[in-house]
């Protein structure tokens, strides 16, 4: 599980341990550098640890994981799958507004754009009714947005703790866009 930069949790069956290649990035934590020219990773986990770390987004992950777990991961996936069902719906309903999101099970992720109008623009009128979305520029997503001739998205994520004031509020702007 990722978490953000600084703090993650990567779980191994010690049996598969050794098999796991060692990761792209290491530093003096995580390899072996007694022989001047020559790295080893070191043995079990720490291969995959690095000597700095966010300890502030180490007890965040903590927390935020303990919240999950007291709320229930399928509560939490029920909640977050319906609110992105729902702004698809709405999006979609909102003349011109295309939403990009294709399979059979997606996520609290949705992605769209809104004819006539940049994903940047988009994004920073969304930002002054309080509404905060990414930009997803097909360089981040060549395999699908280039493979599917799609430019930039506007990227919007809903957690288990937004409610129908923060869709409306996403909505609203979208339609007030000039």
């Amino acid at each position: 599980m990722r978490g953000p930069r600084g703090a993650g949790v990567l779980y191994v069956r010690s049996s598969m341990l050794e098999t796991c290649e060692a990761p792209m990035f290491v530093d003096g934590y995580s390899v072996d550098w007694s022989e001047e020219l020559t790295i080893r990773p070191q043995p079990g986990a720490k291969r995959f640890e690095f000597g700095e770390r966010s300890y502030a987004s180490v007890v965040g992950l903590g927390n935020a994981l303990a919240e999950a777990n007291a709320l229930g991961l399928d509560a939490i996936q029920d909640r977050v799958t319906t609110l992105a069902a729902t702004m698809r719906t709405e999006l979609g309903a909102i003349d011109g507004v295309e939403v990009h999101d294709r399979g059979t099970e997606q996520s609290g992720i949705v992605t769209f754009s809104v004819a006539g109008h940049d994903p940047a623009a988009v994004a920073a009128h969304l930002r002054t009714v309080d509404v905060t979305v990414s930009v997803c520029p097909d360089r981040q997503a060549v395999w699908d947005l280039r493979a599917r001739g799609l430019g930039a998205v506007v990227r919007a994520s809903v957690h288990y703790y937004n409610d129908d004031t923060d869709l409306d509020r996403l909505f609203d702007g979208v339609r007030t866009l000039r």
